[in-house]
């Protein structure tokens, strides 16, 4: 069970997924809210960095495709992304 500070960090982060990207399902955003802490925490990095990278990048949208190619949340290179 979660306890109630986790549980009210994952409602702010997924809320602020939602304002991103405001077609995001809440489900959808609490999902990648529970995600992006878990492996923040576990990469030692601070999950705003995280959460305002992926805003920058492709607003939240995992199917954002740039002009140049780049693919997903991170806007990574289809052979960088193969690489990893």
């Amino acid at each position: 069970m979660l306890g109630p500070f986790f549980a009210s960090l994952i409602v702010a982060y997924a809320s602020a997924l939602r304002a991103f990207h405001p077609g995001l399902a809440g489900a959808d955003a609490t999902r990648l809210a529970v995600r992006v802490v878990a492996e923040a925490d576990a990469a030692r990095i601070d999950a705003r960095l995280v959460v305002a990278l992926v805003a920058v990048e492709s607003s939240w949208r995992p199917n954002a495709v740039s002009r140049a190619g780049a693919r997903g949340l991170g806007q990574l290179m289809p052979a960088t992304a193969a690489g990893l």
